[in-house]
């Protein structure tokens, strides 16, 4: 029997066993059809007849495969080599497209499809989302050749690749015809995560819009991992970003030190919910950025508790500098009196000693007035 397998594979034939009990429960398509093991990581593979319809799924180039089976359950099978591919004859050709392309195999698939061979437009635009994720550009650019691909499916497909920033994998399922805006925003939102400008800039070209909840998820990631040029881009022409959304970016970047992104997130005087600026204040206080606290305060205003809170943590290290800020203008009038007494506390465990925390104390109504 000839398979076109280079001297690198190894492979075995033989039977497994079908029943229930010894496959634990899985379908398969027939009871004990023929299969062959496949090592990867060849690709001597000169062809696949329409007879040996394969199922490949990822394999271990280290494996070490040492003897045939027969009449092994595939349960077992799998459990003592987990990293071996199971070609099934009974498994369609469309099903073989999809793992092949999940795994790289350009030589299987090359096989599959030669001499006009058919495989669905379901599996075909399967096969293209598995090969866009990993970036097998060579695949996808063979299945888009090999018949249609769904707007569904190049949609999936762009946000798939967005992820990781294929950026030749976009451009030729852009090339085939439009996606969704709902597509195309997910696919933002992904390259955001990872700083894929050129990405963004591709998906947003010639006026095309994405949701403004997208656009504010964009934001965030970008945020959240320092990505000032990608927020800039996403915050161009006017475009609006929820008070949440802008909310949650500037509490990212204030975890982070990004002074740079905060500026971008606040400029123009945009506003963010008060809680949020509460908290990215105590956030400031606990890492000792005083700039940032700062840009906060100018923002507008935070609650007594949230007030509180950070002058606890500025006392706690001793940072008069940062407690004298968070008093200004009269400020410290809504803090509650518990939070008080413990910044004074902890200022005497310093041997410091600020005469404004203990007026507030003075003048704040007692208990049992």
């Amino acid at each position: 029997m000839s398979h076109g397998i280079g001297p690198k594979d190894r492979i075995f034939g033989g039977q497994f066993n079908e029943s229930p009990k010894a496959n634990q429960g899985e379908k398969e398509p027939s009871a004990l059809s023929h299969f062959l093991l496949l090592r990867r990581g060849s690709t001597a593979l000169k062809a696949i007849t329409p007879l040996t319809k394969a199922c490949i799924p990822r394999l271990n180039p280290n494996s070490n495969p040492s003897k045939s089976y027969v009449n092994v359950s595939l349960a077992d099978l799998r459990k003592s080599y987990p990293d071996l591919a199971i070609i099934n004859p009974c498994w369609s050709r469309g099903r073989v497209v999809v793992s092949a392309s999940e795994i790289g195999r350009y030589d299987i698939l090359k096989g599959l499809l030669r001499n006009g061979q058919i495989v669905s437009d379901e599996h075909r635009g399967r096969a293209v989302m598995k090969a866009a994720f990993y970036g097998y550009h060579d695949i996808v650019a063979t299945l888009l050749q090999n018949g249609q691909i769904s707007e569904d499916h190049r949609g999936t497909a762009v946000v798939h690749a967005a992820l990781y920033g294929r950026v030749q994998v976009i451009e030729m399922l852009l090339q085939k015809g439009s996606i969704s805006k709902d597509d195309r925003g997910r696919a933002v939102v992904n390259a955001a995560e990872n700083g894929h400008l050129y990405v963004i800039d591709m998906l947003l070209q010639n006026g095309a819009q994405i949701s403004d909840e997208h656009r504010g998820w964009a934001v965030m990631n970008a945020a959240e991992n320092g990505n000032v040029q990608v927020i800039d881009t996403l915050l161009q022409n006017g475009a609006q970003i929820s008070y949440d959304h802008r909310g949650w970016a500037v509490m990212h970047a204030v975890e982070y030190g990004d002074v740079q992104i905060i500026d971008t997130l606040l400029q123009n005087g945009a506003q963010i919910r008060w809680d949020h600026r509460g908290e990215a204040v105590k956030s400031a206080v606990r890492s000792g950025r005083v700039q940032v606290i700062e840009m906060l305060l100018r923002n507008g205003q935070i609650s007594g508790e949230h007030r509180g809170t950070a002058v606890m943590n500025a006392a706690q290290f001793g940072r008069v500098d940062i407690i004298e800020r968070l008093l200004q203008d009269g400020a410290g009038a809504g803090i509650p009196l518990h939070h008080l007494h413990q910044a004074i506390w902890f200022l005497n465990e310093r041997q410091l000693v600020l005469p404004a925390l203990n007026a507030l104390v003075n003048d704040a109504p007692q208990p049992n007035d």
